[in-house]
């Protein structure tokens, strides 16, 4: 089916019809993820649980897990018909490995144990931090939104969510067991299936205009004039965000009914977490 939409759109909630990506699908798009120019060399993983032959019901501990510790903006009755999720990570490398000139040396597997900012060891100059978001986070978000995109292009409805990287520790409570080479840290994930039950839309996409770009500096509406000569009682919850469904063709979106809505049991997440 040909791509008509253009940009990503969030899905938090698939129908008990979907069906997740076949695995020619997913290897395309993970090939395409990992074709993007990234400057990283080490840590750099990509964890698809439903390939964990031990565990088969993994995928809906992973969902159990995520609406425990990171109150996503998602439908807590309907996410678990999505069984296909890829989780961005990065893990120790074997330090004994390289040498003291290594182009792209490790991080010290210390720097896991607690997360990257948590702990003895953490990430705490400007140096080191702008380091970390430059070589990883920024590397490893390109790849997942390639793969997002890719598998959107083949007929896919996706998301993505990063506040999973709030929760080093439980993850490797709970995920640990999947990774030799010791703690990891988890940066986002996507997922994805055939049929979404609702998809998150935002009314600060129709602020954009041909006027918007057409400047040296680019200054969206949200940030401007549409937040300072609005009202904050009348700025609706998340600017205006509202759930959808996709048409019989995905060509566009449709309101969904007050029942679809109140079926989803969809809770917006806690104001403490950001993504």
């Amino acid at each position: 089916m040909p791509d008509k939409r253009q940009m990503l759109y969030q899905t938090v909630g698939y129908t008990n019809q979907s069906q997740n990506p076949n695995e020619s699908d997913i290897n395309y798009c993970l090939t395409k993820s990992l074709q993007v120019p990234l400057n990283t060399k080490t840590h750099f993983r990509i964890w698809l649980p439903h390939r964990e032959e031990s565990n088969p019901n993994l995928v809906n501990e992973f969902w159990d897990w995520v609406n425990k510790y990171l109150e996503p903006s998602t439908s807590k009755r309907t996410m678990k018909n999505c069984g296909h999720v890829a989780v961005w990570l990065m893990t120790p490398e074997d330090e004994d490995h390289f040498g003291e000139d290594a182009v792209d040396p490790p991080i010290s597997r210390n720097f896991f144990k607690d997360g990257f900012f948590n702990g003895d060891y953490k990430l705490s100059s400007e140096e080191e931090i702008v380091s970390f978001t430059r070589q990883y986070v920024a590397c490893h978000t390109i790849s997942a939104i390639e793969y997002a995109r890719s598998l959107q292009s083949r007929g896919y409805d996706v998301g993505f969510l990063s506040q999973i990287q709030h929760t080093p520790v439980p993850f490797n409570e709970s995920f640990g067991k999947y990774f030799n080479a010791g703690p990891v840290y988890p940066l986002l994930f996507i997922y994805a299936g055939t049929e979404a039950s609702a998809v998150k839309h935002s009314d600060q996409r129709q602020l954009i205009d041909n006027e918007t770009v057409s400047q040296a500096l680019v200054e969206p509406k949200w940030s401007n004039d549409y937040l300072k000569s609005t009202p904050s009682e009348l700025i609706p919850d998340h600017c205006g965000e509202k759930l959808y469904k996709w048409n019989f063709d995905k060509s566009a979106l449709i309101d969904l009914t007050d029942a679809e809505i109140k079926q989803l049991d969809y809770k917006k997440r806690s104001e403490k977490f950001i993504g």
